[in-house]
C-alpha cells in the first residue's frame, strides 16, 4: 500500500518525532504523481518510541483497514502483476495499400495452395486416382470436381474461424457454405462433362484424320482440350465463389468470389495440361497434385485480388492482440465482437463482448456505430462514446483493441463554367 495512505511518523537524530509529508517520503509502490491521486493526510502525532527496538512503530487500526482506498490499492497491485493480454504496436496508423495488398495475396495464395492439396488428397483417396471409381465419364467427372471443390472450399470458407480460433465460427461457416460447394461442384462437373465430351470427340476425329504420327495425334488432342478444361475449372471456381457469398451473407462477397473464382479457375484449367505434361511420370498422381495446387493458388489469388480492388470500407487493427489484421466490410450492417456469430471476430482481448459494437455503413460514405455492451469500453478517437459517426481514418476502440476505419474515396465530378 502507498506510504502516504496512512498516518505515520519517524524519529530524528535527537529522538524527536513528527509527521513527514508524503512528498518528502517516497514509496516504492507509489508513482511520481501519486500525490495527485490521493489527498495528503492531516499531520498527526507519531506513536510512542518502542523501548525494545529503539525505533518507531507503525500502528494500523481496523479503521485504517476499512478505508476503501486499501481495496483500491490492492486491486491496482494485483493488476500490475497480471501479464498483458494485448499489445500495442507502434503508432495507430495502418500500413500502405501495397503492403496490405501483399498480405492479402500471401494469405489467399496460401489458402489456395492448402485447399488445392486437400482437394487432391480427397480426389486420390476417394476417387481412386489413375484407376478411377467410376467407368462412366460423367460420374467420374462429377466426383472429381466435387472432391476438389470441397477441399478448396473448406480452406477458404473456414479460414476466418481458424484465424479467430473459434470452433463455433468454423462450423457455422462450413454449415452455410459447404452445401453450396458440394452441390455446385457436382452440378459443375456434370455440366463440364457435357461441354467436354463433344470437344473430345471432335478433337480425336480431327487428330486421326490429320496427324502423321501417334505422338502428333496426342499433342493435337491435348491442345484442343485446353479450352473446355478451362471452362470446367471455371465452373469449379464459380461454385467456390458462391459458397463464400453464402458464408458472409453478402451479395458483394458473392460477386467477388464469382469473379475471382471464374478467372482463377479458367487460368488454372488452361495450365492444367501443360503442368501435367511437365510433371508426368509413370503415374499421373504427381502431375495431378501439382496442377490442382497451382489451380487452387490461382483461384485464391484471384478472389483475394478482387476483394481488395472492389472493397469499399474496411477495419484495420492498429493496436491489440490482432494488430496488423484487416477486415473488409462486405455488409451494410455488421457486428464486431468476440463471438463466433460476429461478422468481425476479435480475439486476444478479454474485455470484448461476444457482440460489442454494431456498425452501419451510410449511403453518403462513412459509417455509424453504436455500443451493444454499454458496460464495456468503446471510444471514438480516444473519447468514450456509446455511439457516433466514423469517417476515413477514424479510430474506434473496442475493449482494449483499436481499429482504424477506412473507406474508398469517391471523387466527385467537377464542372467548369465556360
Amino acid at each position: 500500500m502507498l506510504e502516504n495512505d496512512f498516518p505515520h511518523g519517524t524519529g530524528d537524530a535527537n529522538g524527536d518525532s513528527g509527521f513527514v509529508p508524503a512528498a518528502a517520503s517516497p514509496s516504492p509502490w507509489s508513482s511520481p504523481d501519486s500525490t495527485d491521486v490521493w489527498p495528503t493526510p492531516s499531520p498527526v502525532a507519531a506513536p510512542p518510541r518502542s523501548s525494545m527496538t529503539g525505533g518507531t512503530r507503525l500502528v494500523i487500526t481496523e479503521e485504517d483497514l476499512a478505508d476503501p482506498r486499501v481495496d483500491e490499492q490492492v486491486r491496482r497491485m494485483a493488476e500490475a502483476h497480471v501479464p498483458p493480454m494485448s499489445r500495442t504496436v507502434g503508432t495507430p496508423t495502418a500500413p500502405s495499400r501495397r503492403m496490405q495488398f501483399g498480405r492479402t495475396m500471401a494469405t489467399m495464395g496460401g489458402l489456395g495452395l492448402a485447399g488445392g492439396f486437400l482437394g487432391y488428397l480427397l480426389a486420390e483417396i476417394i476417387g481412386k486416382g489413375d484407376t478411377g471409381r467410376f467407368t462412366n465419364p460423367t460420374q467420374a467427372t462429377m466426383l472429381f470436381t466435387t472432391l476438389f471443390t470441397v477441399g478448396l472450399g473448406v480452406a477458404l470458407i473456414a479460414w476466418d474461424g481458424l484465424e479467430a480460433r473459434n470452433a463455433s465460427k468454423i462450423w457455422m461457416s462450413l454449415a452455410r457454405g459447404l452445401p453450396i460447394v458440394v452441390g455446385g461442384g457436382a452440378l459443375g462437373g456434370a455440366l463440364a462433362q457435357q461441354i467436354y465430351y463433344p470437344f473430345v470427340r471432335s478433337a480425336v476425329k480431327n487428330a486421326l484424320a490429320r496427324a502423321g504420327s501417334s505422338d502428333e495425334a496426342v499433342r493435337m488432342v491435348q491442345n484442343s482440350l485446353r479450352f473446355p478444361r478451362a471452362i470446367a475449372f471455371m465452373l469449379v471456381g464459380l461454385c467456390i465463389g458462391a459458397g463464400l457469398g453464402v458464408v458472409y451473407r453478402s451479395w458483394r462477397r458473392a460477386q467477388n468470389g464469382l469473379i475471382g473464382g471464374a478467372v482463377g479457375g479458367f487460368i488454372g484449367g488452361l495450365m492444367f495440361d501443360w503442368v501435367g505434361q511437365a510433371f508426368h511420370r509413370n503415374s499421373g498422381a504427381l502431375s495431378r497434385a501439382v496442377a490442382l495446387m497451382i489451380t487452387g493458388v490461382l483461384i485464391g489469388l484471384a478472389v483475394g485480388a478482387v476483394d481488395v480492388l472492389r472493397k469499399q470500407a474496411w477495419l484495420h487493427i492498429v493496436s491489440g492482440g490482432m494488430a496488423g489484421k484487416q477486415f473488409i466490410i462486405f455488409r451494410d450492417r455488421c457486428v464486431i465482437g468476440s463471438g463466433g456469430d460476429a461478422d468481425v471476430t476479435l480475439i486476444k482481448d478479454p474485455s470484448i463482448a461476444p457482440s460489442h459494437v454494431e456498425l452501419s455503413l451510410t449511403p453518403g460514405g462513412g459509417a455509424r456505430f453504436r455500443s451493444l455492451a454499454p458496460h464495456l469500453p468503446v471510444a471514438l478517437n480516444g473519447v468514450p462514446a456509446a455511439e457516433g459517426t466514423l469517417s476515413d481514418g477514424s479510430l474506434l476502440q473496442v475493449g482494449k483493441t483499436v481499429l482504424q476505419f477506412g473507406m474508398k474515396s469517391v471523387e466527385m465530378p467537377t464542372y467548369t463554367t465556360p
